[in-house]
């Protein structure tokens, strides 16, 4: 029937919305180098299929937060067009996918920041760990005094980024992560009185801008591009040292 919802619906709405909030398909362009085109360096003296597996997680969980972004598009216009036409309920269920797909989102990304520092250890070290954060990965290739000093700044440049989608991941994993995050009440108490001398209570309930919180996001997605950079400048290394 003509009427019924497929994946294809949300595909073609999805597309639509990252063209109008100029959301770039990450996967399509980069984070594929090294997984289904050019070969890993020869002088990395261990499995290929293993580093490739490696990579590919990273190319899955930038994936991810992708969907994620798109999911968040939809119920940013849902619930303006909800609020728009006073239809309460749905644009308070809007509200709570909003929150849920961005707790999903960020995630996604920091998830994109550990299985890099994952690829970057397992090729220092040539052993496989499964908790690696990108801090103390960095710190470690530059006390191994083997890495050009080029290469290294380039590494540490990222830090800041890194605190920033640690932080907020920490936050929301651990601490905020509920539907109704950022909604906040004030109850005053009114001058005015009723006929029996008691005061009126006003309460105030603020939102925050739900697509301030998608640029946020987005904008922790955009920097990927910049993690993807070094990640390949850092396998290259070896392809110029032989």
């Amino acid at each position: 029937m003509d009427n019924d919802f497929d994946i294809k619906i949300i595909a073609e709405k999805t597309s639509i919305l990252f063209d109008k909030y100029k959301v770039e398909h990450l996967p399509r362009d980069i984070f594929t180098k090294y997984i289904y085109g050019n070969p890993i360096p020869k002088s990395l003296s261990f499995d290929q299929e293993e580093i490739q597996n490696k990579l590919k997680l990273i190319y899955w969980a930038v994936a991810s937060a992708q969907i994620e972004l798109g999911n968040m598009l939809i119920a940013v216009e849902s619930y303006n067009k909800f609020k728009q036409s006073q239809d309460k309920n749905n644009a308070e269920l809007s509200y709570l996918l909003f929150m849920h797909h961005y707790f999903l989102a960020i995630e996604c990304i920091y998830r994109v920041w550990e299985r890099i520092s994952r690829v970057l250890n397992f090729i220092h070290t040539k052993k496989a760990k499964r908790n690696c954060y990108y801090y103390k990965t960095i710190a470690q290739l530059e006390n191994s005094k083997i890495y050009p000093d080029a290469l290294i700044v380039e590494l540490n440049s990222h830090l800041v980024e890194w605190e920033k989608i640690s932080k907020d991941r920490n936050m929301y994993s651990h601490e905020y992560s509920r539907l109704t995050h950022g909604i906040d009440y004030d109850v005053r108490v009114s001058k005015i009185k009723n006929t029996q001398g008691q005061s009126f209570y006003q309460i105030e309930e603020t939102r925050p801008i739900l697509e301030s919180m998608f640029n946020l996001a987005k904008e922790r997605y955009d920097y990927l591009k910049k993690l993807d950079s070094t990640l390949i400048n850092y396998i290259n290394h070896f392809n110029d040292a032989t």
